[in-house]
């Protein structure tokens, strides 16, 4: 039993988890692999369940509360260099980035014969970063279901949550920057515009705002109690580069592994391009000289 969380949403949901041989285990390597994505997971899950009461969803506590722990789950087949690359990823490492929705989708639906996920925490995983990436998710968000409501509740609750967490390479973005980027991201078409006005309305007084940094504070400490920390990383040569992963001592290896081999062979392809581009680069300025 998770220690001070017995008496609340998040609890239960974080008990249910941790009871459940897949569930613990997927959350245990995320904490073990980057400890910053696993309390990013709380803290979202937490300002979910915030914005769900405050703009009368009624999209159900639990509900929400276990697509919010589970949203990034796939960022373990992320290497930690990129999640903790201080400044803007490159071309490439965007490219692997981009990997984690339909990694935690798969992740969570792998799982399915230890721990059978709702639909939407498997939604959330996956369509949270639409309709930026993944390519063709559009549809999905527009459907009206519980799932598509949940996950575009979950894009708003994960920017914010990125944005005023603390992290190794960065200070907690001033609210006013938080609220800037929820505008730009109703206009360009990232979040969905009622639910973002809305909640960008909540957002002017300051008292949500308190409540959020509040609980997001909490589940700072409440990882802390929990003795939730990196694990010593081995080098990995694979790729042509090398990146750091801690070794998997869990149930839920079989699935991690299998996507960081898939990791492994998008790299190879991308170097591929990479190089064959640069060589008609080169052999084009050969034939102007």
């Amino acid at each position: 039993m998770h220690r001070g969380t017995r008496g609340n949403p998040l609890g239960r949901a974080l008990n249910k988890a941790m009871a459940s041989p897949m569930g613990g285990a997927l959350l245990e390597e995320l904490g073990r692999h980057s400890r910053e994505s696993y309390v990013h997971s709380l803290q979202v899950a937490r300002i979910a369940l915030t914005l769900n009461r405050e703009l009368g969803l009624n999209l159900g506590q639990r509900r929400i509360a276990e697509a919010g722990v589970y949203h990034d789950v796939g960022k373990m087949i992320v290497p930690r260099f990129i999640l903790h690359k201080e400044g803007r990823p490159t071309g490439e490492e965007f490219d692997v980035i981009k990997f984690h929705p339909e990694a935690g989708r798969d992740l969570l639906a792998q799982s399915g014969s230890w721990m059978r996920f709702p639909k939407t925490t498997l939604a959330a995983a996956y369509l949270h970063h639409a309709p930026r990436y993944p390519a063709g998710t559009a549809e999905q968000l527009n459907a009206g279901t519980t799932e598509a409501k949940v996950s575009k509740l979950m894009t708003i609750a994960d920017i914010i949550g990125a944005m005023r967490q603390k992290r190794s390479y960065k200070d907690p973005a001033p609210w006013n920057v938080v609220i800037d980027t929820l505008r730009s991201g109703i206009e360009r078409g990232e979040i969905d515009p009622v639910l973002g006005n809305r909640t960008l309305r909540l957002l002017r007084g300051y008292d949500l705002r308190d409540s959020i940094d509040r609980d997001m504070a909490r589940m700072e400490r409440y990882a802390d109690r929990q003795g939730v920390q990196e694990a010593p990383a081995t080098r990995d040569r694979r790729a042509g580069f090398e990146w750091f992963v801690p070794p998997i001592n869990s149930i839920a290896k079989e699935v991690i592994t299998n996507w960081r081999n898939r990791f492994y062979r998008t790299m190879q392809r991308s170097r591929a391009l990479v190089r064959a581009r640069r060589s008609r680069i080169l052999e084009q300025l050969r034939n102007t000289r």
